[in-house]
């Protein structure tokens, strides 16, 4: 099956989508120059640090468009319309958290600027690797989801502000950016993890808009645009980066594929 979807090119890693629980086909198109490696002296980590925070994120945030995401009410979260691929904010965000982690406090003090959002997780730990802490952090944050749920209503609320809050900071369909740092603070006895997000969700806003029956799928993506999305809600996914005889099974559905664009 030679996966060339309309609107990709040789320039992305491109994902062919098939939907089971609302019929159409989807498309999502992630920019290579997103994927890349990161470079970025202000976290205070190192390169498959700031790879694997990104990373996380955007996997975590994709199972929303994919239909895999645990969620304790109703066995899967519902599906998101558009979830966007975030970016990696190294000269502000990643700067300020790196700021807060140093601080080395067991609450870090919240950002400094107000629109914004930050989750932390503080490991009474310092022989933990900073590259284990940091994975632990972000899936426990994200466990949330899976622990607490959202059911068929993805709005945040006074009821479940306190006990979703990181979940909703990594969900966000506002959020465009993130950046993150981790500090092993040995004289506190402590591992600091610091993310921070370029938005913040308000109290009565949908942490994401739910794909409704009929939605139009995506028609492709624009090559030159700036911020790339998964969008619409799928089931199942081909990923053809590069990859060859690949077997996915998932549903009683059984799809191959062995060759690429």
């Amino acid at each position: 099956m030679l996966v060339s979807p309309v609107g990709c090119n040789i320039s992305y890693y491109c994902v062919l989508v098939f939907t089971v629980a609302i019929s159409h086909t989807t498309l999502q198109c992630l920019n290579v120059s997103a994927a890349d490696d990161q470079q970025c002296p202000d976290d205070r980590m190192t390169n498959d640090m700031t790879n694997t925070a990104l990373y996380m994120h955007n996997y975590y945030r994709g199972l929303l468009g994919t239909g895999w995401a645990e969620d304790r009410i109703r066995t899967y979260a519902p599906l998101a319309k558009v979830m966007p691929q975030l970016k990696y904010g190294c000269t502000d965000l990643a700067k300020k958290a790196a700021q807060r982690a140093a601080a080395c406090k067991e609450i870090p003090d919240p950002p400094s600027v107000a629109t914004r959002s930050q989750n932390h997780l503080t490991i009474k730990n310092v022989d933990i690797k900073p590259e284990d802490a940091l994975k632990q952090a972000i899936s426990t944050w994200w466990e949330e989801l899976a622990d607490i749920g959202v059911g068929d209503d993805t709005k945040y609320t006074d009821k479940n502000k306190n006990r979703l809050e990181h979940f909703a900071n990594m969900a966000y369909d506002q959020t465009k950016s993130v950046g993150c740092s981790v500090k092993t603070c040995t004289k506190e006895g402590l591992t600091v993890v610091v993310c921070q997000y370029d938005q913040k969700i308000d109290v009565d806003t949908n942490i994401y808009e739910v794909a409704k029956s009929g939605d139009k799928a995506c028609s492709g993506c624009d090559a030159n645009a700036v911020d790339m999305v998964i969008c619409f809600p799928t089931y199942v996914s081909l990923y053809c980066e590069g990859v060859e005889d690949i077997d996915i099974i998932s549903n009683g559905l059984d799809i191959s594929f062995g060759s690429t664009h």
